[in-house]
C-alpha cells in the first residue's frame, strides 16, 4: 500500500500538470492513493508579486476542480483544498462548499509564498477554524523564506491543538532539522518527505519520528516520472531494510491514513 499526501495538478505561474499525468504516474509506480490540491489557486508569482486579476482563479471554482477529480477517482484521489488568503476569505460559501463535498475532501492547503501571506498571520485564522469545524487536517509548504518557516506552522499548531498540521518539505531548502525538533516538540505536528533527502527522513524515524512523518512528493512537479526522483526510489526501495517493516508501512501509508482519515481498502 502506497499513500502519496503531497500531489498537485493544474497551471500557473509555469506549472503545466494535467490530471490525466498524475493518474498515468500512479499506476506507472505503484501509488494506491494521492491527496492533492488545484496550482490554479496560487496568488503571487515566483517573486511574490500578486497576480493580476485575470490571472486570479476562484478561490470556488478552483477547489470545486479538485473535488470533482475526486469525486470521478475517489478510490484513488482525495481533495485538498487550496486556501488564497491574501485575496478571498473563509466565507459561509467556503465552508459550504466543503460541507457538500467533505465525503471527498480530506484537507486544507496552504501555500505561504504564493499566497504573499505568512502562514501565522491573522489572515489564516478564519481557514483554520473552518478546519476545526469540520475536522480537516492541515498542510503547508514550509521553507527557509520567512513567510512559510516551520516555526510559523508550530506557531499556529499550539495555538490550534485540536488540529493537524503536516509541515510539507519540513522546511525546503534546510537541514530539515528545526522542523524536525519542532514536529517532535508537539502531538499534532507532523512531516512529509516531500524533498527530504533521504537521509535526513532515515534519521528522522529512528529519532523518535517513525509516526510523524509521511511519504509525500510533490508529483506531478517533475511530470509523471516525479517519483523516479532517487531520493523516493531510495526511500521505496531501500527503506524496508533499513527502517523494518512496522516503520516503513507508517512512511508509506498509515500515518497518512491516521493524519487525513483516509480510508483505503489493504485487500
Amino acid at each position: 500500500m502506497l499513500v502519496d499526501m503531497h500531489t498537485h495538478f493544474g497551471g500557473s505561474v509555469g506549472f503545466r500538470m494535467p490530471r490525466k499525468v498524475l493518474l498515468e504516474s500512479m499506476q506507472k509506480y505503484g501509488v494506491n492513493f494521492s491527496l492533492t490540491s488545484n496550482c490554479q489557486c496560487v496568488e503571487c508569482d515566483r517573486k511574490q508579486r500578486v497576480l493580476p486579476r485575470f490571472l486570479q482563479r476562484s478561490q470556488i471554482g478552483a477547489n470545486l476542480k479538485a473535488i470533482e477529480f475526486a469525486r470521478k477517482n475517489r478510490e484513488q484521489i482525495g481533495a485538498l483544498i487550496w486556501c488564497k488568503p491574501r485575496t478571498a476569505r473563509a466565507d459561509e460559501a467556503f465552508a459550504q462548499m466543503i460541507a457538500q463535498n467533505r465525503d471527498v475532501i480530506y484537507g486544507l492547503k496552504f501555500h505561504p509564498y504564493y499566497s504573499g501571506v505568512p502562514f501565522d498571520d491573522e489572515r489564516t485564522e478564519a481557514y483554520l477554524q473552518v478546519a476545526e469545524r469540520f475536522g480537516l487536517a492541515v498542510l503547508v509548504h514550509t521553507a527557509t523564506e520567512d513567510c512559510c518557516t516551520p516555526q510559523r506552522v508550530y506557531n499556529a499548531a499550539k495555538r490550534h491543538p485540536k488540529l493537524n498540521f503536516v509541515m510539507g518539505h519540513m522546511g525546503l531548502g534546510s537541514d530539515n532539522r528545526e522542523a524536525m525538533a519542532l514536529i517532535l516538540s508537539l502531538p499534532n505536528l507532523f512531516g512529509d518527505t516531500c524533498w527530504v533527502r533521504p537521509e535526513q527522513v532515515l534519521w528522522f524515524i529512528q529519532n523518535g519520528g517513525e509516526d510523524k512523518i509521511m511519504f509525500g512528493t510533490d508529483n506531478t512537479i517533475d511530470g509523471a516520472d516525479t517519483l523516479e526522483h532517487e531520493w523516493y526510489r531510495e526511500m521505496l526501495d531501500g527503506f524496508p531494510q533499513k527502517t523494518g517493516h512496522q516503520a516503513y508501512e507508517k512512511l508509506t501509508y498509515r500515518n497518512a491514513q491516521r493524519v487525513f482519515g483516509i480510508r483505503l481498502s489493504e485487500n
